[in-house]
Order: C-alpha cells, then sequence, then structure tokens
C-alpha cells in the first residue's frame, strides 16, 4: 500500500476510543477510557473527581464539569494533544487517525479517507452513490462549505410523482446524481496534501474483506427482504441464501474494484468515463430517466458559510439546502435566556423545544439557492433572519415558560419533508483545520437498488424534495408544500444536514456533525448546549438520552433515559411527549472539544472526541 500504510480491515472494532502517541502506544493521560459509572445519587461527586483527574493529568486544563445530569451516564474522556477523529464506524475512525499521525496528512486529507470508507462498511447510509455536505475550517481560520449535495435531473418534471409517489424512494427515478465523489475530490484537491490515490486504496482494501459488525447486522435485518431478494446485495450479505452472521467475513469485490478505479482516474471515473454510461444505463433500466450529461455536469458548489454568534462564540455552518440556518435561529431565540444560569432544567427544555418549533415552522421557507424562482429570491431576507438579534428577541416574546401551543401559532407557511438516514463524522488536526462532514444516499440503502458491476448503491435524494398537493408526513395535511423545495431540473433538495465548527477566540473549541434525518439538526443544537452552556465533556454530551421537536408532528420525542422531571416538565405545559426506547434512538452526533491552557502567552491544547453509544460500530481515535 501507497507510502507503507498497512490497514487492517477488522470491522468488529467498535465502541471504543483509541488514542495513541507518535510511536503508536498510549501516552499517560490518553490511558483514560472510562472513570467510572454513576448513578445519580453519585454523579456530582464522580464528576468532581473525574475533573480532579483530568485536571492532574492535563496540567490543569479544564475539560468539563458535569452539572444536572438527568440520568446515570458512563463517563469518559479520551484525550489527545495532536488530532482527533469521531465517526460511526471504528474502523474508518482509525484510518483517518492513521492518514494524519503516520501519513502526515491533514484533516481534509483524513475526511476523504473516512468518507470512502464508510461508504464500504455502511453502504445503508452513505457511499460514492450518493452526497453530502462539509464544513471545513483552516488554520487561518478561513472557512467554507462543500456542498455536494445530489441534483435532480435535467429530465425532472414536478409532477414526476404525482399519482404514484412511492417512485421517488424506490427505483430509478428516485435516484439524484450522486455528488460524494465529486465533493471529497473538490475538498481534497482544494486543501488536502496527500496524494488522492493513497487515500482512497485503504478503503478499496477494506472492500476487499471486512467482518460483519454487530450494526451492519442490525441493518441487514432491517432490509432483510431486499437483502434476500436482490442478488446484487445478497452477494454480499447472504452469499449462501441465508443472512451472514456478526463475526462472519465478507467482501464486496466490485465495490473494491470501483474504489481503485476512483482512486486511480479521481471523479472522472464517476462523472466522464465509461462508468458514467454503465451507470445511467443500469439507473434507466430500473425505471429512471437520466441522461450522461447530467453526471458530466455535475459539481460541487464551494460556499460561504452561514455565521452566527452564541455568547461570543462563532458557530460556522452550512447555508441551504442544509440546515445551519434552522441551528442558528434557534441559537439566536435562545441567547438572551442564557441556559448556563439555569442549568438543564424542565424550563430550560421546554425553552429549547419552543425555540426549534419556532426555527423548525422558519426552516419551510428554505430551499436550494442555485435554483430560480419567487421563493428562493426571498431566501437572502429569510437567512438574515438566522442572526438577527433583534428578530430573536421577537420570537422569545412569544415564547411563554408555562404553556406549548398548537402549531399553528409558530407561523410556518409550508410543509417540509421528513428527511432520514445519513451518516456523520468529524475531524480535528494538530494545525486547528477542523472538518465537520454529513453523507447520505438518503433512506437506508438509499433507492434500494445496487449496480451488480459496479457495487454502487444509487441514492434516493429525489424523495427530500417537495411538489404540490403531497408531504410524507400526514400531520402537515393543513399547510401547502414549500415551493422553495419543489422539484426542478439541476435543483438540489432540502436537507436536514448541519455540519458545524464552533470557535472561541479565533480558535476551534467544537466540531459537531450529525446523523438521523429530520432530528440532525436538534440532534447538533442539543450536543452544543450541553458542551458550551452545561459544561459537559464531548463524550457525556454525546451519551446525553436527547429530545426532539420538529414542529411537525406537534409532539416531544425524548429517548428513554430522559429525566422523569423533564418528561413531567413537559406535560405540566402541555406538551405531548413520546418515548423513544433505547433500541431505537433520535440522532446520532459526533462532536469534538478543543481545550486550551495560557501559559505565560503560549497556548497548549488537548482535544477530546465524544463516542455516540446510538452508533454501535462508532468509535473515536486520536494521536
Amino acid at each position: 500500500m501507497a507510502d507503507g500504510l498497512d490497514y487492517e480491515s477488522d470491522a468488529r472494532k467498535g465502541g471504543e476510543a483509541h488514542f495513541t502517541g507518535d510511536d503508536g502506544t498510549p501516552s499517560g493521560s490518553q490511558r483514560m477510557r472510562w472513570c467510572g459509572r454513576f448513578w445519580m445519587a453519585a454523579l456530582a461527586l464522580a464528576s468532581a473527581s473525574c475533573l480532579a483527574l483530568l485536571t492532574t493529568s492535563l496540567g490543569g486544563a479544564t475539560l468539563g464539569v458535569l452539572v444536572h445530569a438527568p440520568v446515570p451516564v458512563p463517563v469518559s474522556v479520551p484525550v489527545s494533544h495532536k488530532g482527533v477523529v469521531t465517526g460511526e464506524n471504528m474502523v474508518c475512525s482509525e484510518l483517518g487517525r492513521d492518514v494524519m499521525r503516520q501519513m502526515g496528512g491533514n484533516a481534509v486529507d483524513a475526511a476523504v479517507a473516512v468518507g470512502m470508507c464508510l461508504g464500504v462498511l455502511h453502504p445503508f447510509f452513505s457511499g460514492v452513490g450518493g452526497g453530502g455536505f462539509m464544513t471545513v475550517r483552516l488554520p487561518n481560520g478561513t472557512a467554507k462549505v462543500i456542498n455536494f449535495r445530489e441534483r435532480a435531473p435535467k429530465s425532472a418534471t414536478l409532477d414526476m410523482y404525482v399519482g404514484d409517489p412511492a417512485r421517488s424512494q424506490v427505483g430509478g427515478l428516485a435516484v439524484g446524481v450522486p455528488g460524494e465523489v465529486a465533493g471529497l475530490w473538490e475538498a481534497h484537491k482544494r486543501y488536502g496534501t496527500l496524494p488522492w490515490s493513497t487515500l482512497v486504496e485503504p478503503s478499496a482494501k477494506i472492500a476487499d474483506e471486512f467482518v460483519i459488525s454487530p450494526q451492519i447486522h442490525r441493518l441487514m435485518l432491517d432490509a432483510k427482504d431486499l437483502v434476500l431478494n436482490d442478488p446484487a446485495f445478497a452477494a454480499v450479505y447472504a452469499p449462501h441464501g441465508t443472512l451472514l452472521a456478526v463475526g462472519d467475513v465478507t467482501s464486496r469485490k466490485n465495490y473494491a474494484n470501483t474504489l481503485r478505479r476512483i482512486a486511480l482516474e479521481g471523479a472522472d471515473a464517476i462523472y466522464n468515463s465509461d462508468m458514467t454510461e454503465h451507470l445511467v444505463s443500469f439507473v434507466n433500466s430500473k425505471g429512471g430517466n437520466m441522461s450522461v450529461s447530467d453526471f458530466r455536469d455535475y459539481f460541487a458548489n464551494v460556499e460561504e458559510p452561514l455565521v452566527g454568534w452564541y455568547h461570543g462564540l462563532k458557530v460556522i455552518t452550512a447555508r441551504p439546502p442544509a440546515s445551519g440556518a434552522v441551528l442558528l435561529a434557534s441559537l439566536t431565540i435562545l441567547e438572551a435566556f442564557n441556559l448556563a444560569l439555569d442549568g438543564a432544567t424542565p424550563l430550560s427544555m421546554h425553552r429549547m423545544v419552543e425555540a426549534w418549533k419556532f426555527a423548525y415552522a422558519y426552516r419551510s421557507e428554505l430551499g436550494d439557492p442555485g435554483a430560480d424562482g419567487e421563493y428562493i429570491a426571498n431566501l437572502s431576507r429569510v437567512l438574515d433572519r438566522s442572526t438577527d438579534k433583534q428578530w430573536g428577541a421577537g420570537v422569545r416574546q412569544k415564547i411563554f415558560d408555562d404553556q406549548t401551543f398548537p402549531p399553528e401559532y409558530y407561523g410556518s407557511k409550508f410543509s417540509s419533508r421528513e428527511m432520514p438516514g445519513t451518516t456523520a463524522y468529524s475531524v480535528l488536526d494538530e494545525s486547528d483545520m477542523a472538518v465537520a462532514v454529513t453523507l447520505t444516499v438518503n433512506l437506508i440503502f438509499g433507492a434500494r437498488i445496487m449496480d451488480p458491476v459496479t457495487g454502487i448503491v444509487l441514492n434516493n435524494q429525489m424523495d427530500d424534495f417537495s411538489w404540490p398537493n403531497y408531504v410524507n408526513n400526514g400531520s402537515q395535511a393543513g399547510l401547502p408544500a414549500s415551493p422553495a423545495n419543489y422539484i426542478s431540473p439541476g435543483k438540489r433538495p432540502l436537507s436536514a444536514s448541519t455540519p458545524t465548527i464552533v470557535e472561541r477566540d479565533g480558535r476551534v473549541a467544537a466540531v459537531v456533525a450529525a446523523s438521523g434525518g429530520s432530528k440532525i439538526t436538534t440532534g447538533v443544537a442539543y450536543v452544543l448546549h450541553h458542551m458550551l452552556d452545561f459544561y459537559r465533556t464531548a463524550e457525556v454530551a454525546a451519551i446525553m438520552p436527547r429530545i426532539h421537536h420538529q414542529l411537525f408532528p406537534n409532539v416531544v420525542s425524548v429517548e428513554e433515559g430522559v429525566s422523569n422531571d423533564w418528561v413531567d416538565g413537559f406535560r405540566s405545559r402541555g406538551h405531548e411527549v413520546r418515548i423513544i426506547p433505547r433500541d431505537r434512538h433520535l440522532s446520532v452526533t459526533e462532536p469534538i472539544a478543543a481545550h486550551y491552557r495560557n501559559y505565560n502567552g503560549r497556548y497548549s491544547r488537548v482535544v477530546e472526541g465524544g463516542r455516540d453509544p446510538r452508533a454501535e460500530d462508532g468509535g473515536v481515535s486520536g494521536y
């Protein structure tokens, strides 16, 4: 393998945090895995003990104080002085770490390698046939967003799914023009330092042979009929006629060959080669209506980020068609409440939910700014609200501490689509370059078609568009579909992706990406509030049972394990509450926190990643 990196493809590694020194051995402070497992009665004392241990180990650098924890949580603070990757598969996180540690690559190099790896092991969430968003913050403080969201083909029409909306989810007509390779290629071309082939080849090797992990097996079971009855999927996950078990070894040889072509040819392998013609033919054989020019004309947008401020912290996130504006709107509303003073109380949670309801009403006016139309012409005005402190103050006047209201109170003009799926990861390197990424094929296994020649799973991103007289959430039946997100040729559908980077005093303080479809934005917001307002470590912020509200349906979703005080507080204020069982969750978050100590004008930094246990294969890896 290039540069001598012989990467072991063992997908059984998961649920861990690996931090190693330059020689590959754990350093003193990096050996910490678990401070302990505490029940509520002992949490305050245990938190103080953990903090004391961390403060001693890190020369006094404070990582966070655990306060107001509503449930028993395991406390783990693996730390590093150089770089860290946190993502939904430990094999891929370790690959990203090794790109930085062993090969001398930067955070973007690591992000390319991790993204390619996730597409191998988690094709139910992402891959070459999908797309995504990347927020990049360079060492000099410059930030950009790379938008490689899928595009509607040139043949797309507003009424293409009228009468048969299922075609937006399954088959060739559901497929948007893929953007992942174009996006990762663009990021590498602008900001990468290592050879492209060096970053892609390890994932090809992983595709040659990997192990069925618990998470892979669970998703296989969720799609059992597809996996058993489609020959392309069965060849990978049921080669002998029955589903493979956890620990079995399998391969994606065709996908490995595709990755090796991408390693050699770059983005042209997908967008301007004989493979392009083959993919178009395959999609059309499954009911699609694509052309070779759809692929050849695809491009990844390099955009200015949306920037807001929260208690003096600079929040950098992705503009539409991503949902960073929704995050900023909620932060703008909540800032004057000063959640840090009250702590994570039932009242704070109520205020958070009310802010989210207003922010999701605002979301219904968002769409692809690259498209034409009356509603897109108003996008700048709509976006300005998300960081307008006066607008936030006006909304706060509508939030009452003792009650909630029906959906119409929050001012939603249009309905919006529910958006499932996705995978996410975050990277921070020793130069203070930060990357937050969300990748997706939309629903589990996308359009439920895998090309047997290339091994590519195609997305069903067309389902994220709106069209007249139809929404995929019956609770919004009284509202018209959002014209800002109507289908049109070349347009990119609205996404819940919210890859976000936070700066404090010109240095990276936090990096957060999340998966979970329409629950992504509240997942990012919730974790940021726990890190920034409630002074929790990235690990504890990721573990904490989550809450969510997206206005429609008008229900607070809370994960099992949330404090009974919170649940009672919601109900006493008129909220309907839905408990999400432990085996089903809301979002999966990938947070990183950076902490600095000033030694006579010289700053020393430690970083810590938070492993979200909702992703069974997930892990943090640093050095």
